[in-house]
């Protein structure tokens, strides 16, 4: 089983380790904390550099929009698109996208002036969601409120064992036919 790493007790114990409070190693911190030796060495670097222990602890790229994201201009290029088509499927709408505007060498001045990508059909898929935009074939929400098996009639107990083609069977060897 894998240990849960502990970011704030290294952090603790590295000071411990510069103030020379303790004679720590930094495969001692290692095995306590579950953090690798190079980890260990990285947040030694920034105590050393005056950092606070929050700025330590977020990782990296928290808060930070992915690289792959899309631009807000690439959104509202297709938001004004789908003006243009009120009534489209997704996949319709997305092989519109990539024909007539993304590999269009005639409108490629206007994929580089949006900043246009292409994108998967369940990215499109993502964007019809939060843009509140339906599609005329898009797939209804499970129902949990109907009966699994409609062709047969229910088990008196659940657990029962039910053979292929239902026909009964004496499957406890009492003489009793059970379906």
């Amino acid at each position: 089983m894998k240990e849960k790493k502990n970011k704030e007790l290294a952090i603790r114990l590295l000071r411990e380790k510069l103030s020379n409070e303790m004679l720590w190693t930094y495969e001692e911190i290692s095995n306590l904390t579950h953090l690798s030796k190079s980890s260990l060495i990285r947040i030694m670097k920034a105590i050393l550099e005056k950092k606070d222990t929050v700025s330590i602890l977020l990782h990296g790229n928290a808060g930070k929009k992915s690289h792959k994201a899309a631009s807000d201009q690439e959104i509202n290029f297709i938001r004004n698109l789908k003006l243009q088509y009120p009534v489209i499927t997704i996949a319709q709408f997305r092989d519109i996208f990539i024909e007539d505007f993304y590999m269009n060498p005639i409108k490629q001045d206007i994929v580089s002036s949006f900043g246009l990508h292409l994108r998967s059909l369940s990215w499109f898929r993502n964007l019809f969601i939060t843009e509140g935009w339906s599609s005329p074939h898009m797939r209804p929400a499970l129902k949990t409120n109907h009966s699994i098996h409609l062709m047969r009639v229910p088990s008196a107990k659940s657990g029962f064992l039910v053979q292929i083609d239902g026909t009964p069977f004496d499957w406890f060897g009492n003489g009793e036919m059970w379906t």
